[in-house]
């Protein structure tokens, strides 16, 4: 009884952190549809585990969290039950990201470091969609855990799981491999430190990496071909890399913070925390047989390789996104965490710090569940429309031998997921869509159209049959829905049989001529 209090007692603050942090993650889990990316992988995940591992599914992602939902979905296919597996993922990122820290650092600093990653609004947001980030995530934090364990421990068991989970992250996200490139530069640059039997079993760890992967290697150089053929991903921009560091700390909902303020407290924080690094500081009671160039070097290595190399990329081809950068996030907080850690001395500051972050994220986290105040990102969808809502109205409205069509691509998978099976094969797509479309939305019809083969219809042709109808839902990936000049056409040539135009289901719009 007396172990179970002492254990209690020395990790409630994590204890507490974990429960808070599934409290968020599991709040209003199911109060929206699912959207394009949710949709299409739950769909994947719907096929046969051989064509689970095809090089046209989903697009270009590594097939383990479609193969983890394959299994999930048995249980159901509710929108609150399908996210719950990233809800827990992200969950148990915290207590993770705690016991990582605190190898390197200290129990201060990891506290600090798993409250942000408790609390962080753009973690809780892609731990309720059904998307692979927060495995990823998780992964990539189990494999630094291994990694640092490794380097001081060099047991066989240490190396089994850092070679399991640095697989599987892999698997699960191409950038997996930008971790192992900023494990093997702190290698690089540590030669001289250790031991030559840890380097030659460092050598096989990487080898044995990379045989495993060899099996999905194909379907990879297929995905980036594709990538650099052909991508959706704008430019980087001067101000994309500044939004990097404030996303990660408030999110995207932050439409209506002055940014001033949070931008010199998050800078300042940032900064006393590179500082306390550089400087060598021996008084944070760090973790013993961690110099302080080692734990700059592997937090640098971590935290800036990997922009480094997303703004470069667009000299091929533009990559960045913020959430391929999440495992950057985890290196960022630790800086701020150092950062509170620097004024932990003078308990006025720290307190003023700490409350003022903490009423910054809660205004960023109120935005986020209300839906208000949303600061245009790349890839981040503004809204999640009212899929389900709209589908189920089409099915009770539904005559037979109606068909639906939509506008475009951009919501397929969503209502096809919604979709009753007996009317599945009734909806299509108007094929003329493609004709006001820039190269970007091209490139996501060609995948969707590997991955789904959806129906497509000619609209210009299009007969009315007088016992059944024709529903027509418009929607885009923006607010406004998107109708291409041929369909519109269409529409006016038959507005005298419109019998319904419904505009009530968010960000899109219904019709039915009869």
């Amino acid at each position: 009884m007396n172990n179970f209090k002492k254990i209690l007692s020395d990790n409630l603050g994590i204890i507490i952190l974990f429960l808070l942090g599934l409290l968020l993650r599991a709040c209003c889990l199911g109060s929206k549809s699912l959207w394009y990316d949710e949709a299409l992988v739950l769909l994947e995940a719907q096929k046969t585990l051989a064509a689970l591992f095809q090089v046209n599914t989903e697009g270009i992602h590594p097939p383990l969290y479609r193969l983890i939902m394959h299994f999930w979905l048995y249980l159901g296919q509710s929108e609150e039950l399908v996210r719950i597996p990233s809800v827990i993922f992200s969950a148990f990122s915290i207590i993770v990201g705690y016991k990582t820290v605190k190898l390197i650092f200290n129990k201060r600093v990891a506290l600090y470091t798993a409250f942000f990653i408790t609390v962080s609004p753009f973690h809780i947001y892609y731990a309720q969609e059904v998307k692979s980030y927060s495995l990823f995530f998780l992964l990539s934090l189990v494999s630094l855990y291994f990694f640092i364990k490794i380097i001081k421990e060099n047991k066989i068991g240490l190396w089994l799981g850092y070679i399991l989970f640095t697989t599987l992250s892999v698997y699960t996200h191409y950038f997996g491999f930008i971790n192992i490139f900023a494990q093997n530069l702190f290698m690089i640059f540590s030669y001289k430190k250790y031991s030559k039997d840890l380097f030659k079993k460092w050598i096989i760890a990487q080898s044995v990496i990379f045989l495993l992967f060899i099996p999905w290697m194909f379907v990879c150089i297929e995905h980036l071909r594709r990538v650099t053929n052909n991508f959706w991903i704008p430019p980087v921009s001067v101000e994309d890399i500044f939004h990097i560091f404030g996303n990660f700390t408030l999110g995207y909902y932050t439409l209506n913070l002055n940014f001033i303020f949070p931008g010199l407290l998050i800078a300042g924080l940032f900064f006393c925390g590179i500082w306390a690094m550089v400087s060598f500081s021996l008084t944070d009671e760090s973790s013993p047989g961690w110099n302080p160039k080692e734990r700059l070097l592997i937090s640098l290595s971590y935290l800036f390789i990997p922009v480094i190399i997303l703004v470069f990329s667009k000299v091929i081809r533009p990559i960045y996104l913020d959430r391929t950068l999440i495992t950057v996030s985890f290196f960022y907080y630790i800086i701020l965490s150092k950062g509170i850690e620097f004024f932990h001395k003078n308990k006025v500051i720290l307190a003023l710090v700490i409350f003022s972050s903490v009423i910054l994220i809660t205004i960023s986290l109120k935005n986020y569940y209300y839906g208000n105040s949303f600061r245009s990102s790349i890839g981040v969808v503004s809204i999640k429309k009212q899929f389900k809502e709209a589908m189920k109205y089409i099915i009770l409205k539904y005559h037979k031998g109606d068909i639906i069509v939509l506008s475009h691509h951009s919501f397929w998978p969503s209502l096809e997921y919604y979709c009753s099976p007996d009317l599945k094969n009734k909806l299509y797509l108007d094929n003329s869509f493609g004709d006001d479309i820039d190269e970007n939305d091209r490139y996501s019809a060609v995948c969707l159209k590997e991955s789904l083969d959806y129906q497509t219809i000619d609209i210009e042709g299009l007969k009315k049959d007088e016992n059944s109808g024709i529903w027509i839902i418009c929607s885009h990936w923006g607010d406004s829905p998107f109708v291409s000049q041929k369909l519109k056409k269409w529409m006016d040539m038959h507005a005298d049989d419109l019998i319904l135009k419904i505009e009530e289901f968010r960000g899109m719009q219904v019709y039915y001529f009869k």
